[in-house]
């Protein structure tokens, strides 16, 4: 497509406002009072124009640049895009990022957060892995009540200590225990049944009580 140009005189500068008409690339077309100008997006201008922004344009012998975004006449979103990395540093103060109808982030990469602490306050919350990993030195839990669904589990402990009110296991098919030494203690009473039962020792079987009933 052939643009007309803007004659300039050498080493002028000067501005103009224009619409945009097209985009190709990061180079914009721009219908302006003084003629058509493709205009590379500024460094400055963090607002990427769509078609139909009303921009202001720098014009020189070196070249042509949108400097801002004046008006948008549609609905499109407001976008800040830039070439390359972007930093948002603030050497002394509080970078805070707020929205009425939420904030979202999303990376086809890594997403890092280094900080000092994390807080995290939410009436509900939701996350999905398909694969997850926690670290930490000492993890402390409190909730009211807590449901935990998965198809296989595997525990790999030192030192297990469980302190429960109530506790009621439901075991579908087979539950073994292996250990090296087991101790049972009931405070009142130890009551054991099933179709069939058998204790069988290499050693020693040895039942004492004050009265011993069989049968």
């Amino acid at each position: 497509m052939q643009h007309s140009a803007t004659n300039l005189d050498e080493g002028a500068t000067w501005q103009d406002t224009g619409t945009v008409t097209m985009l190709e690339g990061i180079t914009c077309i721009v219908r302006a009072g003084a003629g058509v100008h493709r205009a590379r997006r500024a460094v400055g201008c963090l607002v990427a124009p769509v078609v139909g922004d009303l921009v202001l344009v720098a014009v020189s012998p070196r070249g042509c640049w949108v400097l801002s975004v004046l008006e948008r006449a549609g609905d499109a979103p407001t976008r800040l895009s830039v070439e390359g990395d972007l930093e948002i540093v603030t050497p002394n103060g509080v970078l805070r990022m707020g929205a009425r109808d939420g904030v979202e982030m999303a990376s086809e990469a890594t997403l890092t957060v280094v900080v000092a602490g994390v807080q995290l306050r939410a009436a509900d919350g939701e996350a999905s892995f398909d694969r997850a990993s926690l670290a930490a030195s000492a993890v402390d839990l409190d909730a009211g009540r807590l449901v935990v669904r998965s198809i296989t589990e595997e525990h790999t402990v030192q030192r297990l200590t469980q302190r429960i009110g109530s506790a009621q296991r439901f075991v579908a098919e087979v539950d073994r225990l292996r250990a090296g030494h087991i101790d049972y203690c009931a405070e009142r009473m130890l009551e054991m049944h099933g179709e069939h039962a058998m204790v069988t020792a290499d050693g020693l079987v040895k039942v004492d009580a004050a009265q011993i009933h069989i049968g």
